[in-house]
């Protein structure tokens, strides 16, 4: 199905979320309410793709509910998902900050509603204060962090603390607590995706996520894995 428009209340709703726990929670009020007041907001399906990789549109997108996936052009061909995004998050700055294209897919992972602000509508932001490139900027480094952080945890050598980094990251709590309080948090991931993220087989996945099911650390469904408490797997990971 097609995205549909928000309402009113959702959209009011959306603004006040977007000012907590968010890459504008740090920017100055006046960048937030300009970037906010041209947000075009639409609520959207699974499955539902924003840009694929080669997109040279210049929008960027935040997301106010739900969960969003991105993966990446340069990785296997098989390998469908390189990390996931939460309530909060913003993302989308390449080909603004470049003219270049896209280097992956962004797709809605389950139902969201999500705001995407325009090439057009950025480049008015900044010609009214040209210091406010620095937020667009600041952007694409909370994302080079994210990935920076990916590859450090990708070479924790024991499998079972690699496993759980790698979960942590993908329910966005591998740093932070959740955007709702310090737990549970769901990571709507299947075991088979988890292990080709963590560069862990099928069987090892299996094995790690049973024992951290035993220990508590986790709660396994289909395609949904819960971290009742996010801040002891972070301390297992970082212990």
């Amino acid at each position: 199905m097609p995205a549909t428009s928000a309402t009113k209340i959702e959209i009011e709703r959306a603004n006040a979320l977007m000012f907590h726990n968010s890459w504008i929670s740090a920017s100055p009020p006046e960048f937030r309410a300009a970037l906010l007041s041209r947000a075009l907001w639409r609520r959207h399906d699974p499955g539902d793709v924003l840009a694929r990789a080669g997109d040279t549109a210049a929008d960027i997108f935040g997301l106010a509910s739900g969960t969003m996936a991105f993966a990446t052009d340069k990785g296997p061909p098989d390998t469908r998902l390189t990390h996931i995004m939460h309530p909060g998050d913003w993302f989308g700055v390449v080909p603004i900050l470049t003219g270049g294209g896209r280097s992956g897919e962004i797709s809605l992972r389950t139902s969201g509603l999500v705001a995407r602000v325009t090439g057009a509508a950025i480049e008015a932001i900044t010609a009214e204060n040209p210091h406010w490139w620095r937020e667009i900027g600041r952007l694409s480094v909370l994302f080079a962090q994210i990935a920076a952080g990916a590859a450090a945890d990708l070479m924790i050598a024991d499998n079972r603390e690699r496993c759980a980094a790698t979960l942590l990251r993908l329910a966005g709590v591998r740093h932070r607590s959740g955007i709702a309080g310090p737990g549970p948090v769901i990571a709507e991931i299947g075991q088979n995706e988890l292990g080709a993220v963590a560069n862990l087989s099928r069987n090892s996945v299996g094995r790690i996520l049973k024992e951290l099911e035993a220990a508590g650390l986790v709660s396994i469904a289909y395609r949904a894995i819960t971290l009742p408490d996010p801040a002891a797997l972070r301390r297992m990971v970082d212990s």
